[in-house]
């Protein structure tokens, strides 16, 4: 399978300036080799779905909202969202966690709603620094897959991306080693597997990975995007301050290959 690349453009980009850098994306870089999704903010989602609807970008949103139509300014329907073009669905960011006070049931009843609709969830979870320094790591992120999963319907799920980003490197220009992403993301495949099994799936090795792809993000750059790549455990990477300029990018693309 190709290797996943998530770009997460943040609050980086103008609506120009995300167009820009779409079209450059489109002319000057080769997508065989890889998955390549693109996150902008909401007000470019309309032009950017229609510059890349004959190319192989594809489009997602950094967030949306739990329902689908109602009295709730300010929000936007991930089925508005479906209807523009949109694939995936960033839930849980860290920076909505801690900025606007995302909790564990509001990511849930995300999740309910994007899977009900379709669409792909891009699930993050990670540890802030005294929570690592606490050794509770892996307890964080396994009570944050639970809770997203939580009643969740399972049974007809086509695709769900789950990306670990340890909170405390984002933006620091300081990633983890690719080995300890490889471990964690091994912990976050087996507690996604015990989820399907304790609602009565038990799905085939070769069916389980086609459905589930595990990403990591954080301070990720053309200096290691290539080791994480390697280990067996991740399926691609969700890249934030490295997406938002085409040389940047286009050299992350050329390690990859």
């Amino acid at each position: 399978m190709k290797k996943i690349l998530i770009l997460n453009w943040k609050m980086q980009l103008s609506v120009n300036d995300s167009c820009n850098l779409a079209k450059k994306i489109i002319d000057g870089i080769d997508l065989e080799e890889v998955e390549l999704g693109i996150c902008p903010d909401f007000l470019s989602i309309y032009k950017i779905s229609e510059l890349i609807k004959n190319s192989q970008l594809k489009l997602g949103s950094q967030n949306t909202f739990w329902a689908t139509k109602g009295a709730y300014t300010g929000e936007i329907s991930p089925t508005f969202l479906k209807e523009l073009g949109v694939e995936f669905i960033i839930l849980g960011h860290s920076e909505r966690r801690t900025n606007l006070k995302e909790t564990d049931e509001i990511i849930n009843k995300k999740m309910k709603t994007v899977l009900e609709n379709s669409l792909t969830p891009i699930l993050c979870v990670g540890e802030n620094f005294e929570e690592r320094q606490n050794n509770k790591k892996d307890l964080v992120i396994i009570n944050q897959i639970r809770s997203a999963l939580k009643d969740v319907d399972l049974k007809n799920i086509k695709r769900l991306i789950i990306a670990y980003e340890p909170i405390w490197v984002i933006g620091s220009g300081q990633a983890i080693e690719s080995n300890e992403a490889q471990e964690t993301n091994t912990i976050i495949k087996q507690t996604v597997s015990d989820v399907l099994y304790n609602c009565g799936l038990e799905l085939k090795e070769k069916e389980f990975e086609n459905k589930i792809q595990i990403l990591y993000g954080g301070s990720v750059d053309s200096n290691n995007i290539s080791k994480f790549l390697k280990e067996p455990n991740i399926d691609g990477v969700l890249v934030g301050g490295a997406g938002i300029k085409f040389e940047t990018l286009n050299n992350l693309i050329k390690s990859i290959k």
